[in-house]
């Protein structure tokens, strides 16, 4: 990854750092979704 390209967009950066920690969150939740499902 270009750290100069991060620097230059460090407005986009924060939003794309919102969007990255939500779309982990929900797949965490899915998977833990998946598991429960295949446990159960």
């Amino acid at each position: 990854m270009d750290i100069r390209i991060i620097n230059r967009d460090s407005r986009e950066e924060n939003k794309w750092s919102i969007k990255h920690k939500v779309i982990m969150a929900v797949s965490v939740i899915i998977w833990f979704w998946i598991l429960i499902q295949w446990v159960g």
